[in-house]
């Protein structure tokens, strides 16, 4: 299902469609990033400062399960961050 976000970064209104994807459809798309946040709108903000492009080329999301990502990466996650959002391209 592929969801709209509107935001304004600058001076420049940016709106983009992206779709959701399950674990099973992200092969053969390359990962943007990992983030965390309280939502999807903060992990799109944190995606956007840490990736040059991220605007351009985000075409997919993925809500990731918080306790596997905490297993494998082997972190303790502020828990006010409830939402872990894989980006791709």
């Amino acid at each position: 299902m592929s969801k709209t976000f509107d935001f304004i970064v600058g001076t420049d209104r940016i709106k983009k469609s992206i779709e959701e994807i399950t674990e099973e459809e992200t092969e053969g798309k390359t990962s943007l990033g990992l983030t965390v946040g309280m939502d999807i709108g903060g992990c799109l903000c944190t995606a956007a400062r840490h990736y040059k492009n991220f605007w351009k080329d985000v075409k997919y999301y993925r809500v990731c399960d918080k306790e596997e990502v905490l297993k494998e990466e082997g972190e303790v996650l502020d828990p006010r961050c409830s939402t872990v959002i894989e980006f791709y391209k």
